[in-house]
């Protein structure tokens, strides 16, 4: 998987901040919140929830401060320590999350067909070990960022909020790499949706990545 876009770190950042209620409502709506473009507007740049719960609210709200904080720290290593402070940002106030720790007990994800999937229980050192094997893996930052985003997914690091962060440290990859940035377009949600169960089931991501190359992935500077 070649990058589809090179920019300057600078223009990636920019790109990404010119579009950074897309790329919230997007996360948003990947979470499952049902939420409008223009509501995420509101909550981002007016701190008005119009009808949204006050929880919805302050996803939206600690996204925005999440993406602050990657942008800030395009230069940063990709490491557990950087994810767990992504997750931070996102569970921030939201008790349940116990936002920046990595869950020690046994979870079940529910697929939506009647199935759940159980990952394995965390040991913090294989953990950090995956990650660092990802992040520095001899391929493109696209191909990197995605199997990245789609391992957190899987592997279920935090109580909730995992594919939140698991997007935002695999745009961390892209953006540091002048890639472009990912996010699923709504109308491709639930084709991501049943590859990502797929993925869950089987491990194997190649289905699932193949398709966040061809459908997910957006910048200003084709190669």
């Amino acid at each position: 998987m070649e990058n589809k876009h090179q920019m300057t770190v600078e223009d990636n950042i920019f790109f990404a901040k010119r579009n950074i209620v897309d790329l919230i409502f997007k996360s948003a709506r990947l979470e499952g919140l049902a939420v409008t473009y223009p509501d995420t507007y509101s909550v981002i740049n007016a701190g008005v929830i119009n009808g949204m719960t006050f929880e919805d609210a302050m996803i939206i709200n600690n996204l925005k401060h999440a993406w602050q904080f990657v942008l800030s720290t395009a230069d940063y290593p990709m490491s557990l320590s950087y994810v767990c402070q992504i997750h931070k940002y996102v569970g921030d106030s939201l008790p349940e999350y116990n936002a920046g720790f990595l869950r020690n007990n046994v979870i079940r994800v529910t697929m939506g067909d009647g199935e759940s999937f159980t990952p394995d229980l965390l040991i913090e050192a294989d953990a950090r070990d995956e990650i660092k094997r990802i992040a520095g893996a001899k391929q493109s930052a696209t191909e990197r960022a995605i199997t990245l985003m789609l391992h957190l997914m899987r592997r279920q690091m935090f109580n909730d909020g995992n594919k939140r962060a698991a997007m935002l440290a695999a745009n961390q990859i892209m953006v540091s790499n002048g890639a472009g940035v990912i996010s699923v377009p709504p109308a491709k949600l639930p084709d991501f949706v049943r590859r990502l169960t797929e993925y869950y089931r089987s491990n194997d991501p190649d289905d699932a990545k193949a398709f966040v190359y061809e459908h997910c992935i957006n910048g200003n500077a084709a190669v």
